[in-house]
């Protein structure tokens, strides 16, 4: 409870309380009094609210199925809670990615401030067959989460053909009985 009293006949025209360093057991009901010949009484609610909460964590975006030839683009964003993780780690298969391993591969990373975030991109310009597997990612803070991505490689039996014909080639047509 704060309390404070003046009995002094100055007149004052604006009462503040301020309240320096506010912490979150300031919160409460205060009640603003003044006794003269009436009674003015004034109550505020002060709710204290802190700065957001960041939880660790760890997610891993991008396509689970490409095209053989199109990019595969993985983005991994590691959030640290209080602190931001200092670094990310890829791994293919459960073998770290480093660029004298997988030299098709590029890894990206930035810090978003804004979301307490470090953010990194893998990314592999044209997919072959052996680029097909689990991707994880890593964060300093011991963080995991992973994609499994699938390079699809179309054979030429699944070649398009046009409504109506066989594989032999010939055609049929079918008449409905009404029409004939």
């Amino acid at each position: 409870m704060v309390e404070y009293s003046q009995k002094t006949p100055e007149i004052v025209s604006d009462w503040n309380l301020l309240i320096k360093n506010v912490k979150p057991s300031d919160a409460g009901l205060y009640e603003c009094k003044i006794t003269a010949t009436t009674i003015l009484k004034r109550t505020v609610q002060l709710n204290v609210i802190g700065p957001p909460l960041h939880k660790a964590g760890i997610s891993v975006q991008g396509k689970e199925y490409v095209e053989h030839g199109d990019s595969i683009v993985l983005e991994c964003n590691a959030t640290g809670g209080p602190i931001i993780p200092d670094d990310i780690d890829w791994f293919k298969n459960g073998d770290k990615i480093d660029s004298h391993k997988y030299s098709n591969i590029v890894v990206t990373k930035y810090r978003s401030l804004e979301n307490r975030a470090l953010i990194s991109h893998l990314i592999i310009d044209r997919s072959t067959k052996d680029d097909t597997g689990t991707y994880i990612c890593r964060s300093s803070l011991d963080e995991i989460n992973k994609k499994t991505v699938t390079v699809l490689v179309a054979d030429s039996s699944n070649v398009k053909r046009e409504p109506g014909r066989s594989k032999s080639g010939s055609s049929r047509t079918h008449r409905h009985p009404e029409h004939s």
